[in-house]
């Protein structure tokens, strides 16, 4: 199959690290209270894929960590990356993670 990943090759995906010099890089995003939390995720997470701080490819930071990032629930991280499937900029392996669509 054309493009297709392995399963060993998604397990072994990662992402920055909270300690590499990426992730320190990255500059933590206040949220404001007059758009959805979620809609702010998702264009921030956008934004990074942009920047080309999550090149295709990459495994994104798992829920658990993207709530601690933006002190947000788990719905709210989880609408956030369901926005970023929808629009075809990231995809979801279930149970392994989401990554970052092939341009």
């Amino acid at each position: 199959m054309c493009g297709a990943v392995t399963l060993r090759q998604l397990a072994t995906a990662s992402y920055p690290s909270p300690h590499s010099a990426v992730a320190r890089s990255i500059d933590h995003v206040e949220l404001d209270e007059t758009r959805a939390k979620w809609v702010q995720i998702a264009a921030e997470i956008e934004r990074r894929i942009s920047a080309g701080v999550y090149p295709a490819g990459t495994k994104l930071p798992g829920i658990l960590a993207l709530c601690a990032e933006f002190s947000v629930a788990q719905v709210t991280a989880r609408k956030a990356l369901a926005d970023l499937r929808e629009r075809g900029l990231i995809r979801t392996e279930n149970g392994i993670g989401s990554f970052v669509s092939e341009p």
